[in-house]
């Protein structure tokens, strides 16, 4: 397993365009020998792949699947060895993948010596090198029709720099998801024991939850009230990662009340429709139910 975990790690960092869906399977070997064996086992193999991979990819990248893998595919494995349900076992999968995110890309300033500072500086050369380039093709012109001002660029390129904590946060979960889903399809083929997965239309989150969207609009207010703008961006933060959680709640609950199954020819037409032309209307729509339910 060691060894597969290895040819998995060198085919995702160095084959294009199959090195990214292989990258999804890197910490299912784990996975199945915590399941297999047990969990001993499974951290000497993960050590032990992340030696021989500092062979092949050096010993940052050696560094950085482990971070990124390894504790992905123990946590998962424990989870499923212990019989957790399909839920909790997701949750664990999801947080386990965005801490990992975290701690690769904090390391990853740490070595490089570089700061937010110094990255919103960088981000503001290169929009300054891509305005240029703009006018250069006389496409400066067109972009104002549109509304889009240097301004107003300028502006969405500061406001992406402020929301990156929250998109390594989300990106990292994703990862976890297409993880835990993955194992599951593996686990299915080795006819290996697996938690039943609830229907997409009973996903919900628990009541306590909304603890955390309190929390994040007290700390808007607070930023108001204290004049900190780091308050904010951090309540931006916290917020862009509940609109996503709330996201798929909610297309959850319109799933259930909607039955897609037994909709008539009529309606499913006006809900694609209504998803063609009204998209970020349906989006919010979704993030509201979600908040709802």
């Amino acid at each position: 397993m060691a060894v597969l975990t290895v040819v998995l790690m060198f085919i995702g960092m160095y084959i294009p365009v199959l090195g990214f869906v292989v990258r999804f399977f890197i910490a299912v070997p784990i996975t199945i020998l915590v399941v297999r064996q047990n969990f001993f086992v499974a951290v000497l193999a993960a050590v032990a792949a992340s030696f021989i991979a500092a062979i092949f990819l050096g010993p940052l990248g050696a560094i950085s699947c482990f971070i990124q893998y390894m504790p992905l595919g123990l946590v998962v494995g424990a989870m499923f060895a212990k019989r957790r349900g399909a839920g909790k076992s997701m949750v664990a999968a999801i947080v386990t993948s965005a801490i990992s995110m975290i701690i690769i890309i904090a390391l990853g300033f740490a070595i490089s010596g570089l700061s937010m500072d110094n990255l919103n500086r960088i981000a503001q050369e290169i929009t300054t090198e891509t305005l240029q380039l703009y006018e250069q093709m006389g496409m400066t012109e067109m972009l104002r029709q549109q509304g889009i001002t240097t301004e107003v660029f300028r502006e969405m390129i500061n406001r992406m720099m402020k929301m990156l904590p929250s998109m390594v946060v989300i990106f990292g979960g994703v990862q976890g998801l297409i993880h835990f889903l993955l194992t599951r399809m593996v686990f299915r083929k080795l006819k290996l024991k697996i938690p039943r997965m609830p229907v997409f239309t009973k996903w919900h989150l628990p009541f306590h939850a909304v603890w955390g969207l309190i929390g994040a609009w007290t700390l808007w207010l607070g930023s108001d009230f204290l004049a900190m703008d780091t308050l904010k961006v951090a309540a931006q933060n916290v917020l862009m990662i509940y609109g996503v959680l709330l996201l798929v709640v909610g297309m959850a609950v319109v799933a259930h009340y909607m039955d897609f199954k037994h909709m008539s020819s009529t309606w499913k037409v006006l809900c694609v429709f209504l998803l063609l032309f009204f998209f970020n209307g349906v989006i919010i729509l979704c993030a509201l139910a979600g908040l709802a339910d």
